[in-house]
């Protein structure tokens, strides 16, 4: 079985680098609008990173690709 706590942080630190990319977009929205933008994306990689180890669990070749 796939440790999903790895994937979560890869995930989590991806979505932060794209959304540091992202900042002069973000200053057009009001400050709470961000916040709940930068919720969303953090929750969004987090739920990726949660259906390839859920994927993982039915396909060895994904957790065989995970794995490595």
């Amino acid at each position: 079985m796939i440790d999903p706590a790895p994937l979560r942080d890869e995930a989590r630190r991806v979505a932060a680098e794209r959304l540091l990319r992202s900042r002069g977009l973000l200053t057009a929205v009001a400050p709470e609008e961000r916040v709940a933008i930068e919720q969303v994306a953090y929750a969004v990689a987090v739920g990726v990173a949660d259906g390839l180890v859920r994927e993982a669990a039915r396909n060895r070749l994904v957790g065989a690709a995970l794995s490595d």
